[in-house]
């Protein structure tokens, strides 16, 4: 069942719901079909414009669109008894039309073109004179070549002399006409863009009598159809160059005259002086009054964390002077880490402004336009309202396997770490080798953490196949448990130390209680206790899931109309830097909906409906990382949680161990232990290495961070960032997309290790372009 799920949003089968892009496509996936009529969209949107054409798989894969009208008939008037000889079009008749084709918009011919890297068409014209009338000289030939014309989809008019498009053949009475066109000949950008015909201009008839009559009646059968030859290759378009205006003025401002006398004139521009300086001023002081009451706030926070007052020092281990004194050395020498304090959310706040709800509503009408169209599409095609959701059920296959994983993790996290530490901890001060004791404990929680909660989480997902959404809950609940296990032990153990030096203090053991509402807490700082709420919103927490799954349809949306239909042939094209960079380009919309969504789903929604059910008072999960101006500042507000534990266990204890030396390292290390865990959940998530991600954070995020840093301020570096963090979700989206479905068109029977580490789309198109050319 889930394998067929996935088969039906990879495979296009020709029909209405599920078009191909082209028949060349449809013949790669379908080697066994025969010609025939099938549905093709071009533009790869919404399938509810797909046009129905013939594919001829015989001539190998060829896409025939056919005319609304295959047979056409028009009385032309005498070149003879025209004054000037004008070309007459049979659009022009009482009786004519410009000539359409069934189902072929502007767009779709426009992408069909796009895809494709030769065209042809074929015309019958004939006059209905008796054959044995006809004189068939090489004179007649040479002025029907003359004067028979045709205007092409540019409105351009193609002559039968310029053989470099037409070739022409008579029988009788009839004129067979083929205009052919490349891709690659560079005439008006493409010479694509001439097909289909869309006018005719006989002028006279090809059977002519020795007394012909002052009009000739033509018919033009129209009955075979254009064809398009689909490429493997998009080809390049040329750029549009924008003109100059060349009557812009060039002498400078106009000159203004005023009637009015000399004092007027100067006390506005005094007036309009004084104004200036007011708004200059106005704007310096209320930048002075925001940075004055941001420093007061800020330090009235830090105050109020410091206070030994009952409610506060409740936040922190019950330790003296002494031993306060003891654990500074032991940690940092620089604070005692995060403090919590009662905060709520910034977007909580921020939804109470109306204009900033307002965006929130506009996100919300754009989901039930998506639901609407998807009904309604549904409805016209089908008859009746189809409400499965098969990418929902195959990404989210095997859930209570999914579930029986994580609870063994959770259960096996929950005993393990807090058993090797109560073990360790109840020992140390009576034991007679406690170094032999504490190395045998830490190599025990490093082999669970290794072994236990690192490589059988992983080996389960691979081995019973979980699909991607499957994998991400088990692969992301694995690292927040390995992160949380390593706090606890981090902030444990130096109070035990410090409790066996000072033989009369008693050795502090967290409960087990303290420690599971840690397990649940949204948090990776491990504390004894937190701030706490005094009452739990269950409308609050009810709110929040159902955004949760508001959000996890919207991405279903994204991803079926936005991103399915693009990638799902993008590896019949070469790889290529022009498919890239469309592919690119094409893939930022989808990739910033992404990124908004699983910001909004699961560092706000999700983390706050936890924290209301657990009374966690503190909710700064991120701050304002849209108002960035640096790189350096996005890193530390995008996602607080997982900072706050990069920041306390990686960088500052780095520099504890090396003595305060050796920055740029410590910050180094960060960066690659972030990278790494970034591309080892994808790794495993999407069942392929491609380390995209992990290049984007060591290369450009490092080279970002330096460039891009502190002391960029000003509106002009907010573009700047919001531009590159575009980019860079285009080219993750189109990457990881295209690799996965070229894992999925070229599998490896037996592969090697280096054909794991080299990227399947890369060479993928090797594989199936000779079936392009088959027939």
């Amino acid at each position: 069942m889930i394998q067929s799920s996935s088969d039906a949003f990879s495979m296009p089968e020709g029909t209405k719901g599920n078009p191909a892009t082209t028949c060349s496509e449809l013949m790669m996936t379908h080697p066994h079909l025969t010609d025939g009529h099938f549905y093709v969209d071009p533009n790869q949107g919404c399938p509810f414009d797909a046009l129905s054409v013939f594919c001829n798989f015989t001539a190998g894969g060829l896409t025939c669109v056919s005319p609304v009208e295959s047979q056409i008939s028009g009385r032309w008037t005498s070149e003879k008894t025209r004054s000037n000889a004008s070309i007459q079009w049979f659009s022009q008749l009482s009786n004519g039309f410009w000539f359409e084709y069934t189902g072929l918009t502007t767009v779709q011919l426009r992408f069909l073109r796009l895809r494709s890297h030769s065209a042809s068409q074929n015309l019958t014209i004939a006059c209905p004179t008796p054959a044995e009338d006809y004189n068939g000289t090489s004179k007649g030939s040479n002025a029907t070549q003359r004067i028979l014309h045709f205007m092409g989809d540019t409105k351009e008019e193609l002559r039968l002399s310029n053989s470099a498009y037409a070739t022409l053949s008579r029988q009788g009475c009839e004129v067979k006409v083929q205009v052919s066109v490349q891709s690659s000949t560079g005439v008006q950008g493409s010479d694509l863009e001439l097909l289909p015909i869309r006018d005719l201009s006989p002028v006279i008839c090809f059977c002519l009598r020795r007394n012909s009559k002052p009009a000739c009646d033509t018919r033009m059968a129209n009955s075979e159809r254009v064809a398009l030859r689909s490429r493997r290759v998009i080809p390049r378009m040329p750029g549009i160059l924008d003109e100059d205006d060349s009557n812009a003025s060039s002498n400078g401002d106009p000159r203004i005259t005023s009637n009015g006398t000399l004092e007027v004139e100067h006390v506005i521009n005094k007036k309009l002086q004084l104004k200036m300086k007011a708004e200059h001023l106005k704007a310096h002081l209320m930048k002075q009054l925001d940075s004055q009451v941001n420093e007061f706030m800020d330090s009235l926070i830090e105050e109020s964390t410091c206070l030994d007052t009952p409610s506060v020092s409740s936040f922190s281990p019950p330790l003296c002077d002494k031993e306060r004194s003891k654990l500074r050395q032991l940690r940092t020498p620089q604070d005692q880490g995060k403090q919590f304090v009662i905060r709520r959310s910034l977007l909580d706040e921020l939804f109470e402004v109306n204009h900033i709800r307002t965006i929130y509503h506009m996100f919300i009408a754009l989901l039930i336009l998506f639901i609407l169209s998807t009904l309604v599409v549904d409805f016209i095609d089908e008859g009746r309202l189809v409400l499965d959701f098969d990418l929902l059920v195959y990404a989210f296959g095997q859930l209570p396997l999914v579930v029986s994983t994580w609870l063994c993790m959770f259960l096996s996290v929950l005993v393990v770490p807090y058993g090797l530490f109560h073990l360790w901890a109840g020992h140390y001060q009576t034991s007679r080798h406690p170094a032999l004791l504490s190395g045998l404990a830490g190599a025990a929680f490093l082999l669970y953490q290794g072994l236990g909660l690192g490589f059988l989480p992983s080996y389960v997902v691979m081995k019973n196949g979980f699909p991607p959404a499957s994998r991400f809950i088990v692969i992301l609940e694995q690292v927040r448990l390995i992160m949380k296990a390593h706090s606890f032990v981090r902030e444990n153990v130096p109070r035990v130390l410090v409790s066996a030096q000072e033989k009369n203090t008693p050795v502090v053991i967290p409960q087990v209680t303290q420690y599971l509402y840690f397990l649940f807490a949204p948090t990776l700082i491990y504390r004894d206790s937190y701030p706490r709420n005094p009452v739990i919103r269950w409308g609050y927490v009810a709110t929040k899931f159902l955004q949760v799954l508001g959000c996890l349809f919207y991405a279903y949306y994204v991803f079926v109309r936005l991103c399915i239909p693009q990638f799902r042939s993008i590896n019949l094209q070469l790889f290529d830097l022009r498919v890239i960079v469309l592919c690119v380009f094409n893939s930022i919309l989808p990739g910033v909906l992404v990124l908004f969504l699983a910001f909004f789903a699961f560092l706000h929604c999700w983390l706050n409906a936890f924290a209301e059910m657990l009374r966690f008072a503190d909710r700064m999960f991120y701050k304002d990382w849209w108002n960035s101006t640096s790189y350096a500042n996005y890193y530390r507000t995008w996602n607080v949680v997982v900072h706050d534990w990069l920041y306390n266990y990686i960088y500052r204890d780095f520099l504890w161990m090396s003595g305060n030396r050796f920055r740029m390292t410590a910050m180094l290390l960060v960066f690659t232990v972030s990278a790494v865990a970034h591309e080892y959940v994808l790794a495993i998530c999407f069942g392929f290495f491609y380390p995209v991600l992990f290049c984007l954070f060591m290369c450009f995020g490092m080279l970002f961070n330096f460039i891009l840093h502190d002391r960029r301020k000003g509106p002009i570096w907010n573009v700047i960032m919001w531009t590159s963090l575009f980019l860079g979700q285009g080219v993750l989206i189109c990457l990881y997309s295209r690799e996965w479905y070229a894992q999925r068109y070229c599998p490896l029977q037996e592969p090697s290790f280096l054909h794991l580490l080299k990227p399947r789309s890369w060479s993928c198109h090797q594989q199936i372009a000779p079936a392009e050319d088959s027939p």
